[in-house]
C-alpha cells in the first residue's frame, strides 16, 4: 500500500509539472498553428530580413534595450543597442541582402520566454552557418534579448 501511494504521488508530481509547461512547448515551425509561436516568428522575419541586409537600426526595433549581439567566430559579444549601432552602421536602404535565412524553428518557454533557432546561407556563396535568438515578451511584444550569428559580412 506504502508503494502505490509512493507511486501516485510521484505521479501527480510529474504530471503538475508537465501540465505546467506551456502547450507545444516543442520546437516549431512558421506553420505549426501554435499562436505563441506564430507571434515570435512574425518578429523574427522582419528582424531577420533588416539585419540580412545590413539595417542595423531597423533591427534594434525588435530588440530590447539590453539587446545582446554575438559573433562566436570573430570573438565578439556587443551589449546595448548603442554599442551595436556604433559597430554596424546601416547600410544603404537598397542594399541587396547578403545573407538568405531558413528552417526558423521556434520553442516558446514558461514565463515570456522564447528560443529560436535558423539556417543562414550567404548569398554570394551559399556557405551555411546557423543564427540563435533568445526573446523575451515585454508589455506584450515580442523582443530579441540575445541573438548569436555570424556577422562576417556586415
Amino acid at each position: 500500500m506504502k508503494n502505490i501511494l509512493f507511486c501516485a504521488m510521484a505521479l501527480l508530481i510529474i504530471s503538475v509539472q508537465l501540465a505546467a509547461q506551456t502547450a507545444g512547448a516543442l520546437w516549431a515551425g512558421s506553420r505549426s498553428g501554435f499562436p505563441a509561436a506564430n507571434a515570435v516568428h512574425q518578429v523574427l522575419a522582419p528582424a531577420c530580413d533588416a539585419l540580412a541586409a545590413g539595417r542595423v537600426s531597423q533591427w534594434l526595433n525588435y530588440c530590447s534595450n539590453e539587446v545582446a549581439l554575438s559573433d562566436p567566430d570573430a570573438d565578439l559579444v556587443l551589449t546595448g543597442a548603442r554599442a551595436i549601432r556604433d559597430r554596424f552602421p546601416d547600410n544603404a536602404a537598397n542594399d541587396a541582402p547578403r545573407y538568405r535565412y531558413d528552417n526558423v524553428l521556434v520553442r516558446v518557454m514558461p514565463n515570456d520566454y522564447a528560443l529560436a533557432i535558423w539556417g543562414i546561407a550567404r548569398i554570394s556563396d551559399n556557405a551555411r552557418s546557423q543564427g540563435s535568438a533568445t526573446l523575451r515578451k515585454i508589455n506584450g511584444q515580442w523582443k530579441i534579448e540575445f541573438c548569436v550569428c555570424d556577422l562576417a559580412e556586415m
